[in-house]
């Protein structure tokens, strides 16, 4: 989640974006712990509106060579769920 939280610049509460305070940061690192020491998997998620001019429909994202922006998403939250350990 760590590496999601750090490419955001903003945050959406209460449906609107505003800018990533150091109380919102405080809070995330409280919470993503908290879920953590629970021994649960945490998963952050974050949003970025492309421009359809730029990123049209069937346009080819490639990962591995990074043609989309990946700063100044908007961190949408948390989740998290049970991870028992494999046997």
């Amino acid at each position: 989640p760590e590496r999601i939280f750090e490419r955001c610049s903003s945050i959406l509460l209460h449906g609107q974006p505003r800018e990533i305070l150091e109380e919102d940061e405080r809070r995330f690192a409280e919470q993503c712990e908290r879920l953590a020491s629970n021994g649960e998997r945490v998963l952050a998620f974050a949003q970025l509106e492309l421009p359809a001019s730029e990123y049209p429909e069937g346009y080819k994202f490639d990962q591995h060579a990074l043609n989309f922006p990946v700063r100044n998403l908007c961190f949408l939250g948390l989740i998290s769920m049970m991870d028992p350990p494999r046997e």
